[in-house]
Order: structure tokens, then sequence, then C-alpha cells
């Protein structure tokens, strides 16, 4: 079970995958005097998609690939160069179509 908070809303997140069955989990809110199921839909699929897409604002490939990111490299990426930032993060979630839309923009432009 992880407890999270986003934007000042309390979450908690629960699994369980016994030795002879589906894995089930749980994603509930806290409504201020209890915990309430956040997600309409059973499953794992429907629980890891309101994480992080609507939760996190991220699509389910690019949630997976941050938190991928090494936990030994972490405090070092925290810590280091921004441009080594930049490049880590435009990596994850693959960015870079954005950049390349950039640069035929810019040369466009000039033409």
């Amino acid at each position: 079970m992880l407890e999270f908070e986003i934007d000042d809303t309390h979450y908690r997140v629960s699994r369980r995958l016994p030795r002879t069955a589906s894995q089930t989990g749980r994603l509930e809110r806290w409504d201020g005097e209890r915990w309430v199921d956040a997600v309409d839909r059973g499953g794992i699929t429907p629980i890891n998609q309101m994480i992080a897409e609507q939760l996190m604002k991220l699509d389910f490939k690019s949630f997976c690939k941050a938190i991928l990111l090494p936990q030994g490299e972490f405090a070092q990426f925290l810590k280091g160069d921004p441009a080594e930032r930049r490049r880590t993060l435009v990596s994850l979630l693959e960015l870079e179509v954005y950049e390349r839309m950039r640069k035929l923009a810019a040369q466009r432009a000039k033409d």
C-alpha cells in the first residue's frame, strides 16, 4: 500500500498478487472523513491509467519510463547540471518530436 498526495488530495493505492489468483488493486481518495474508491472500474489497468494519465498527467508509457529512473542516480539527477536534467527528461518523455517541430518551424520562418 502506498499513500500519496497530489494537489492537496490524499490517495492510497494497494495491490495484491496472491499465489493462486489474479492480481487485484484498489485506488482510493480521502474525502475528508473516509476512503472512497477513486476508480469506477475494477482491475489493475484502470488504476494504472488513473494514476498515470489523470493524476500525474503523463501517458502510461512516459510514466513507466519516469519511474524507472534508477534510484541510485535520482539524487544526482536532481542536483545535477540543468542541461543534463533537460536532456534526460526530453528522452524519458519522448519530447524530441517537439524539438524537431521547433527547428522545422524556425527553418520555414527563415525561408
